[in-house]
């Protein structure tokens, strides 16, 4: 998007921007100057300004005076980038605050400041090009999060392949993780959707019959437990060269931490970061996963992670809530294969012919999975007919 199609197209003039100075007659002269082009919002001093951000939000660009009372531009500014970090943040200042206009450039990546007085041609050209970085800068985050996302797709489909049961594990705990999310009233949950189902990435190097022992809630023998604890790392591993996902691999690398440090972080305090609780969800959700595999009921699992002292109590509260008798009232049913629609969840594994694993439960069906089993079943290697339970389980 260049400059001249903002001046002159639709997005300049949806465009929010929020002028703050400490001089109303000034703001209304800069309001009659821009409120053809923009949809201009003004306040009067920094805290004014905040409330405005807070209320309305979505400003694209946000112009400050540098000297106002009690609170000058460049801390407001400052505040801005905490509070509306996609807002494109401008100072104007007088030629004596120069050099306090350079520091605060600097300090709070204010993308411009402009000396006082200020032409209007310098003004609408600085603005515009002030609400096309704005643009950009969303539409760069928008291709990166498709492309992420894509790359996310990938992986969990190639898990899917290689290993149907370690991928019915992971849904299992992803779905979890997800119910623990909600309970939390966790904002932002994408990446804490995702921590969920990558946390088990590296579950696609276990031999067979490890996964069938976790997938029947088993005892494992040493040996076994040694290869299940190296998860973690190995899903960290495989996700720490992606960009964007650097911090999710080392949270969900750190839900395989040994006893004594799980020890040290049940007791921190996470704080609104998301990503702060990711590594007790996964950790309460694996074990979880892994009790009621075993056919231990619902309560006697909650109750069991409580009496071991190492995880969170608002992860367990959370897990209570979500899935005591009542959280999920709709029993397993059989469906015909033509019956699925995407988003039903599996009950049990899907086998072919010989005992072959197609799917394991837990898995969310797919446009995908179901045209895969069509061909199993158009070959007689499968009756066509499935175990299917509630979306929330």
């Amino acid at each position: 998007m260049t400059t001249q199609t903002l001046k002159s197209g639709t997005a300049a003039k949806s465009a929010k921007v929020l002028l703050v100075d400490d001089e109303p007659a000034l703001l209304d002269g800069l309001r009659r100057q821009l409120r053809e082009r923009y949809a201009v919002t003004t306040a009067v001093g920094g805290s004014a300004a905040l409330d405005a951000l807070r209320s309305t939000g979505d400003f694209a660009v946000v112009i400050s005076d540098m000297r106002m009372p009690e609170m000058d531009g460049a801390t407001l500014l400052s505040l801005v980038r905490q509070e509306a970090p996609d807002a494109v943040r401008m100072l104007l200042t007088g030629q004596a605050d120069v050099e306090s206009a350079a520091a605060a450039i600097n300090d709070g990546q204010i993308f411009r400041f402009l000396t006082k007085p200020c032409a209007p041609d310098t003004l609408q050209a600085a603005l515009a090009d002030a609400v096309g970085l704005h643009y950009a800068t969303i539409a760069e985050r928008e291709l990166l999060d498709k492309t992420l996302r894509g790359a996310v797709q990938a992986l969990t489909d190639v898990l899917a392949l290689a290993q149907p049961q370690a991928f019915g594990r992971a849904q299992r705990i992803a779905r979890t993780v997800r119910e623990l999310a909600a309970e939390l009233q966790l904002e932002d949950r994408w990446d804490v959707d995702i921590a969920g189902m990558l946390a088990q990435l590296g579950a696609v190097s276990l031999p067979a019959a490890v996964l069938d022992k976790l997938d029947r809630g088993t005892p494992l023998s040493s040996d076994e437990r040694s290869m299940t604890a190296r998860i973690p790392a190995a899903s960290a591993q495989l996700l720490a060269s992606i960009p964007r996902l650097e911090g999710l691999a080392q949270a969900i690398g750190r839900y395989g931490l040994p006893a004594t440090d799980d020890q040290r972080y049940r007791k921190e305090q996470p704080g609104d970061d998301p990503l702060a609780f990711v590594p007790q969800m996964i950790r309460v959700a694996v074990d979880f996963d892994y009790l009621t595999c075993g056919r231990v009921p619902v309560f006697t699992a909650i109750a069991q992670l409580r009496t071991r002292g190492v995880y969170s109590a608002r992860v367990l509260d959370a897990l209570e809530a979500a899935y005591l008798p009542g959280a999920h009232p709709c029993a397993p049913k059989e469906m015909a294969l033509d019956d699925l629609t995407p988003g039903m969840i599996l009950a049990d594994d899907v086998h072919a012919a010989g005992d072959v694993l197609l799917v394991g439960r837990g898995t969310a069906v797919t446009e995908a999975m179901i045209r895969r089993l069509s061909n199993y079943t158009d070959r007689g290697d499968f009756a066509g007919r499935v175990l299917i339970i509630d979306e929330r389980l």
